[in-house]
């Protein structure tokens, strides 16, 4: 019999990507058992994290702090050696073998030094996934020399999703973390694609509701820069912003959605539909399947080298993607389907273009899926 065991805190909503991880794992994993170790609070498991096939085989082991919690303990060393016993024991009582694994798809710096607490155990191999670069910075030195002896004697297997993060990590720490922990979130790269069909408005979508760091805030900017540009050209195609929006926002916020309502409601080039409130995984498929391109202004200062998980999606539905110069997954957007840019000005002039010709976008927007397809089968947990 094979396990494997997934480490996952951040399981409390339908939505984001923590959930469709799980899912991802389960439907590439190969192991006849999936055990998820989750915090204590957790309800039910969220559809959206529920394997395809053989649900019967998952088992839910609530026993760990939530992230939040982690950050409050005002005694870290105890709580890691509190959970790395409580994980050694739950594999020891499903017979779990230095040939299964422990897989930790967003790690943190607390799930690192658990990883390294378990080194003393002969039990499964941990296959660890960073996020974001910072982990490693809070990292201590004495930590970061562990986990190099670690790694070179095959007890833990370090990932990232990016080629930028792989290169950063070893210019800065000397760490070996290869970009081969590529997991999609909503749609795998094995499902079946719809057929495209081309509307009378080029609909262009950002997804998964207003956040800073993606950049929505500046939307109405674009909005107005579209308008612009396009009543200069001759014939100038229909636009159709789409935009997730949460009932749950700040005043900042809300000044946005106000321009964007007003957008809405004013006739002219572009026109913008609104999504209101949180979707379940089904509904954010079928509107990631509606676009024509995904818009992605997001900041560097957050995605210079850690990846998204829409980037993958949008790439595993066949969609082009417009996103910030200098982001980072460049090899999944180097295709030739999508465009970079930096300015308002620039995003517009991209949407109108891509508009303009949306054909040879979604051409190369094929071969980025089969690429990505093709990545699958170097997961290190498969």
């Amino acid at each position: 019999m094979t396990v494997i065991l997934i480490v996952e805190r951040v399981l409390h909503d339908e939505m984001g990507h923590f959930p469709g991880q799980i899912r991802s794992i389960a439907n590439f994993s190969v192991a006849e058992d999936i055990h998820i170790i989750t915090w204590t609070g957790l309800g039910e498991l969220p559809a959206s994290a529920q394997p395809a096939q053989r649900p019967e085989r998952v088992q839910v082991h609530r026993v760990f702090a939530s992230s939040s919690e982690v950050t409050k303990s005002t005694d870290q060393p105890a709580l890691v050696e509190s959970e790395a016993k409580s994980l050694t024991n739950i594999a020891s009582n499903i017979g779990a073998t230095s040939g299964d694994t422990i897989v930790i798809p967003s790690a943190s710096k607390h799930d690192l030094r658990i990883a390294l607490a378990l080194q003393n155990d002969s039990g499964p191999r941990v296959v660890a996934r960073i996020l974001t670069l910072s982990i490693l910075d809070d990292l201590s030195a004495p930590n970061r020399d562990a986990l190099r002896k670690c790694q070179m004697d095959g007890r833990i297997h370090l990932s990232c999703e990016t080629e930028e993060m792989q290169s950063a990590v070893r210019e800065k720490f000397d760490i070996h973390c290869p970009s081969d922990f590529v997991l999609p979130c909503s749609v795998l790269s094995g499902d079946d694609v719809p057929d495209h069909v081309q509307g009378v408005s080029f609909r262009v979508g950002m997804l998964g509701g207003p956040r800073g760091e993606k950049g929505s805030f500046r939307l109405p900017s674009i909005v107005r820069s579209i308008a612009a540009q396009s009543s200069k050209m001759k014939d100038a195609p229909k636009v159709t912003l789409v935009i997730q929006a949460s009932l749950k926002f700040r005043m900042r916020t809300l000044s946005m959605l106000v321009q964007l309502l007003r957008a809405k409601l004013t006739p002219g080039n572009p026109c913008v539909e609104i999504i209101w409130g949180t979707q379940s995984g089904e509904d954010y498929r079928r509107a990631l399947f509606g676009l024509d391109c995904v818009l992605l202004p997001y900041r560097l200062d957050r995605y210079a080298t850690s990846g998204s998980g829409v980037v993958i999606d949008a790439v595993n539905a066949e969609v082009p993607v417009i996103r910030t110069r200098g982001m980072a997954m460049s090899q999944c957007l180097s295709f030739g389907n999508g465009i970079e840019a930096a300015t308002d000005d620039e995003f517009a002039a991209a949407i109108l273009e891509m508009a303009v010709q949306p054909a040879q976008f979604r051409q190369a927007a094929k071969q980025a899926r089969d690429a990505m397809q093709a990545r699958a089968a170097d997961l290190p947990f498969v």
